[in-house]
Order: C-alpha cells, then sequence, then structure tokens
C-alpha cells in the first residue's frame, strides 16, 4: 500500500506526530487501554439490567476519572525534564520548530491518546443508556468534561516536566495527587449513602447536569487554561529573544477582561493565575525584544512597561489587570469587593516579593523558587490561622489575621468587635507587599537601562534607514 494513505499526514506537527508514533507504540498505552476494557466489560455484566445503580455508577466514572485525569496525564511527567538532560531540545530549537510547537507536541499526543480512550468508552455509555435507563446527554456530557479535566492536568504536567529536579517534580505532582485522592475517597464513601441514581445534587440538580449546563463557559475557560500552562512551558524553554510572552500577556488580559465584565468573582482566580505566571519569566536583557516596542514610538514604549517579557513589567501588567477587576467588583458590590480584589492580589505580591528577596540578581529555576516559596507562605498561613481561631476562642481579637492577605476577610468576619478596625489595618499592612514590589521592579528596570538605550539606539539606526 502507498506510504502515502498510511502514513501521517504532512500537515501535522513532526513533533505531534514523534510523540504520537512513540505514544501507540509504548506497552503503558496498549496495556491500559486492554486492561480499562476488560474492566469495564466485567463492570457492565455486573451491572446488567441495574446500570443505573449508585455503586455501578461509581465503579465506572471513578475507573474513567482515574485513565483520563490522572494515567494518561502523567505521561508528560518527564516529557521536557528528558530532553533538557539529554540536550536534544536545543537541536530541536535550533530546527523550524519554534518553542511553542515542540512543548504543544508532547501535549497534544496526550491529549490525542486520551481523546482515543474516551471514543472507545462511548459504547459502554450507550449500552447503559439502552439497559439502564441513564440519561445519555448528561454521561456523554461527563465523558467530555473528564476527558477535558485531564487536558488541563497534563498541560500542567508538562509545564512541570521543565523543572530539572525529579524529586521536585515528584512533589508538585504527588502532593495534588494524594489530596485529590483523599478527598475523592471521602467523597466516595458519603455519596453511597443514600438511593441510588444521580449522586451529589445542588439545590435538586446533580452534578453531571449542572456540569454539563456549563459547558459553554467551562470549555472556553478550560483552553485558555491549557493556553497559559502551554505557555508557562514555552517560555521556559524559548530563546531569550523571543516575543511569545507579549502575545501571551495579551491573550490573558483580553481573557480576564472579558470574564470581569460578566463576573469579578470569576476574574479573581484567573487573576491569581495570570500573576502567577508573570512572577515566572525573567527579565529580557535582549535589546531585541524591547526594539520591537521602541518601533511604534511613545505608544510602544508605554505598552513596554506591562508587556515587555520579564517579571519586572509583569508588575505593571498585574497591577492593570488588578484595577480592571477592581472596578468591575466596585460596580457590582461595591467596596467590600474591591477590598477582596485587592487581598488576593498582595497574596500573590507577597509571594512575588519573597521569591525576588530569595533570589537577587539570580537566573535561577524561578518555577522551583515559586513553587517552594509558596509552599512556605502556605506553611505560614496554616500557622496564623491556628494563633487566629486561638485568639477569637480566648475572646481576644485576632489581629494576627492582619499580617497576610489571605487572612485579613476572615479575620474580619470572625471577630466579635472591631471589624473594621482589622479591615483597615489588614488592608494597610498588605498593601505594603505590592509597594516592596513595586521598587523590586524599579530597581530591576534601573538594571536594565541599557539594554533600553541599546535598543532606542537599534530602532533610531532602523528609522533612517
Amino acid at each position: 500500500m502507498n506510504s502515502a494513505h498510511t502514513d501521517f499526514p504532512d500537515r501535522l506537527s513532526p513533533m505531534v506526530v514523534k510523540e504520537l508514533r512513540q505514544g501507540l507504540r509504548m506497552r503503558l498505552f496498549g496495556g491500559v487501554f486492554l486492561t480499562l476494557h476488560i474492566l469495564l466489560i466485567l463492570i457492565t455484566l455486573m451491572g446488567g439490567a441495574s446500570s443505573n445503580d449508585r455503586s455501578i455508577s461509581g465503579l465506572f466514572d471513578g475507573l474513567i476519572t482515574v485513565i483520563l485525569c490522572v494515567v494518561f496525564p502523567l505521561r508528560g511527567f518527564a516529557a521536557l525534564a528528558q530532553e533538557m538532560k539529554a540536550g536534544t531540545l536545543d537541536m530541536l530549537v535550533l530546527t523550524r520548530l519554534s518553542a511553542w510547537r515542540i512543548v504543544l507536541g508532547k501535549w497534544s499526543s496526550t491529549a490525542l491518546l486520551s481523546l482515543l480512550v474516551a471514543l472507545s468508552v462511548l459504547p459502554y455509555v450507550v449500552s447503559r443508556y439502552v439497559f439502564g435507563g441513564i440519561d445519555l446527554m448528561d454521561e456523554v456530557g461527563t465523558l467530555f468534561l473528564k476527558w477535558l479535566g485531564g487536558l488541563v492536568i497534563a498541560a500542567a504536567i508538562v509545564c512541570v516536566s521543565t523543572i530539572r529536579q525529579q524529586w521536585l517534580r515528584g512533589l508538585i505532582v504527588g502532593l495534588p495527587l494524594l489530596g485529590l485522592g483523599f478527598f475523592g475517597f471521602i467523597f466516595a464513601i458519603f455519596s453511597s449513602f443514600g438511593p441510588g441514581g444521580s449522586t451529589t445534587t445542588f439545590g435538586g440538580v446533580s452534578v453531571s447536569t449542572f456540569m454539563t449546563s456549563s459547558l459553554w463557559f467551562i470549555t472556553p475557560l478550560a483552553a485558555w487554561a491549557v493556553f497559559g500552562l502551554l505557555g508557562v512551558a514555552t517560555t521556559r524553554i524559548a530563546p531569550p529573544s523571543s516575543l511569545f510572552p507579549v502575545f501571551k500577556r495579551l491573550v490573558h488580559f483580553i481573557v480576564v477582561a472579558v470574564v470581569a465584565v460578566f463576573s469579578w468573582q470569576m476574574a479573581v482566580p484567573l487573576l491569581y493565575l495570570v500573576m502567577a505566571d508573570v512572577m515566572l519569566e525573567q527579565n529580557s536583557d535582549v535589546p531585541s525584544v524591547h526594539a520591537a516596542f521602541y518601533r511604534r514610538g511613545w505608544p510602544g514604549r508605554l505598552a513596554g512597561w506591562f508587556f515587555a517579557p520579564g517579571w519586572a513589567s509583569g508588575f505593571f501588567f498585574a497591577l492593570l489587570l488588578t484595577s480592571i477587576a477592581g472596578v468591575a467588583a466596585w460596580q457590582a458590590g461595591g467596596l467590600d469587593s474591591v477590598a477582596q480584589v485587592w487581598l488576593t492580589a498582595c497574596s500573590m505580591w507577597l509571594v512575588a516579593c519573597l521569591m525576588q528577596l530569595v533570589a537577587g540578581r539570580g537566573t535561577g529555576d524561578r518555577l522551583a523558587l515559586f513553587v517552594i516559596t509558596l509552599l512556605c507562605v502556605q506553611v505560614l498561613t496554616a500557622l496564623v490561622s491556628s494563633m487566629m481561631i486561638a485568639a477569637s476562642v480566648s475572646g481576644r481579637a485576632p489581629w494576627a489575621g492582619t499580617l497576610l492577605p489571605t487572612l485579613v476577610i476572615s479575620a474580619s468576619s470572625i471577630s466579635s468587635g472591631g471589624k473594621t478596625d482589622i479591615l483597615t489595618t489588614g488592608l494597610a499592612i498588605s498593601s505594603l507587599w505590592p509597594l516592596l514590589h513595586f521598587l523590586q521592579a524599579l530597581l530591576a528596570r534601573r538594571r536594565l537601562r541599557a539594554v533600553f538605550q541599546e535598543a532606542s539606539e537599534i530602532q533610531h539606526q532602523k528609522s533612517k534607514t
């Protein structure tokens, strides 16, 4: 047979073809695929005409969830780390493949293999509909959401795979998996009580029905999350002259602004994630990168303060997004809502300040430093929370909660008196972190003054020619 009819089309990225071929040939894929279908056949035979029974539905859903959201995403645990250690990543960058296409190819192979497994499960879903009387559209929608969730998790693991330290990658991936496994086990125990049929409900609506009815909103947010996570990985392996961070910030700006128009509550977690993203970028010392902004005159110079690659401009970009979310919160809920937005931003600026104090002028692994700093802040938050609760139980004002931005709202809510004083003090203390990070950003830009001057000269020479 002609190879043109048996091989992958040339339109596919070479990285996608390479990773997909390797994935299909691996024993892991074949073993998981066969094991899954054997177990599904056994579950279907066990259920018989009672396929809508709670225990049968739990086994079916749990098995599919583990395969799509845990097993296949873990394929990317060392996807980029192996390339970096073997030195093949530098060779790939020298080809026409951009850093984005390399990262996208690593993730796309997992996405396509997961899609193949998800499609192979559809006959079992139909059999449960025919013999068990389940809601077919809800089941298909739930299966799609599991596949979508697996794609987001796979993107996160590909992003983590850019960390060279295997122990740190294991810690980052292992802790959430242990937490999800524990809470999933508890959820399964509690949801096993009660009558059969749909498990947990919210206001009389089953979880599956609620989630599938929100597909129009969940799907684009999941796509943005995948883009953001893969964008972090791309930025970490891209050459210093890459302008991909500029495009990434434009996308983040549009998404956060649009979401803030509809719901400032939804914009707050997006703001949190975007701030984490810009904190991970190294300040660019390549003049050609900044010359791209100078080419557009004073509007370009102004845009460089917000969109140029690096954590220094990332502070001003985060401040811009915080202002947009704050305005939306003020129009919807008043000053109390604005305080929530501001405290959320301050909690990330706290992490950014501590990161920069530890890193100094170093150019180490900012993702690893971010994870370690965030874990330390979480431990500190737990300690301060215990102090705050102890003070509240003893009848004293929980002033300890004013020390950390994430605890200010809780401290003011559990206080028996002086809630306004606690909130005001907490806002004042929390505002010190963005002020400190502002000074750090100005110092970083001052150290790049020679780079800015060279970029201006490059643009001046180009304008003459």
